[in-house]
């Protein structure tokens, strides 16, 4: 697979490196390109590549306008540090769209996604088709809105819009609601990620997943960090690591 790298951070260029040669191993980066400028230039000299890993925002400007000046034919996966372009990016040649830090897992996730594709149609045949059927593919995914949890003898429907979080504790993954009701749920918080609206749950950190609703209040915390303040309130404290307390941020006031 030849890959093309639009990013203009180094750290998170070479990161991106990293993980690629980790995940598709034989798979070559053809090169790195740091500017929209020189992303225009590069795909008016060079074939297509089989993927591009664009970030969103470069340093002159936004990478969608790239598109808007040359024809990319080739699936891409954006990164970027917020989600408020998820819904342009995936109107676009988008496979997925990964917030930075882009995690090892959900990288994976979104190269194995193009493999899917790909073993059902060759993207060389035919541009606009391969373009459909990408769109068509994300179309088709939808969010999980709620959650069958048994309650004694009985089982009962959750919607996610009565949960405030899930929290991870030992093997265990608990549903907690805005009335604090507790529910066992047999997924990982891995997976539940994946499956929930990004718009209204955040990952706070490996015990805790957060619906925008249940924040109560953010405080500063040491080194950067954050600590979270929710309702229900919890045992312990919800810290925000330093890399994700931008995000974090953003993602409540977007």
């Amino acid at each position: 697979m030849k890959i093309l790298i639009i990013e203009d951070e180094e750290p998170a260029a070479q990161r991106l490196q990293q993980l690629i040669k980790k995940l598709v191993p034989g798979s070559e980066i053809l090169d790195v390109v740091d500017s929209v400028n020189r992303a225009v230039q590069w795909f008016k000299t060079h074939p297509q590549p089989d993927l591009v890993m664009m970030d969103i925002q470069l340093s002159d400007g936004i990478s969608f306008s790239i598109l808007e000046q040359v024809s990319i034919e080739s699936p891409v996966i954006f990164t970027t540090a917020y989600d408020e372009y998820v819904m342009r990016s995936f109107r676009l040649n988008s496979i997925d769209y990964l917030l930075k830090p882009v995690e090892e897992e959900k990288l994976r996730s979104a190269i194995n996604k193009l493999t899917v594709i790909s073993s059902f149609y060759d993207p060389s045949g035919n541009a606009a088709r391969w373009k459909e059927l990408m769109q068509s593919f994300m179309s088709g995914s939808t969010y999980r809105t709620r959650f069958l949890v048994s309650k004694a003898d009985q089982w009962i429907p959750v919607s996610t819009s009565e949960i405030s979080y899930f929290f991870a504790e030992e093997k265990a993954v608990w549903i907690v609601t805005k009335k604090n009701q507790r529910h066992l749920v047999d997924q990982t918080l891995d997976k539940l990620e994946s499956e929930l609206d990004p718009r209204h749950f955040f990952r706070a950190n490996r015990s805790y997943l957060l619906s925008a609703g249940s924040v109560v209040r953010i405080q500063n915390y040491f080194y950067f960090k954050l600590k979270i303040d929710v309702d229900p309130q919890t045992s312990g404290d919800i810290i925000v690591s330093r890399e994700k307390a931008r995000s974090f941020k953003h993602w409540l006031n977007s």
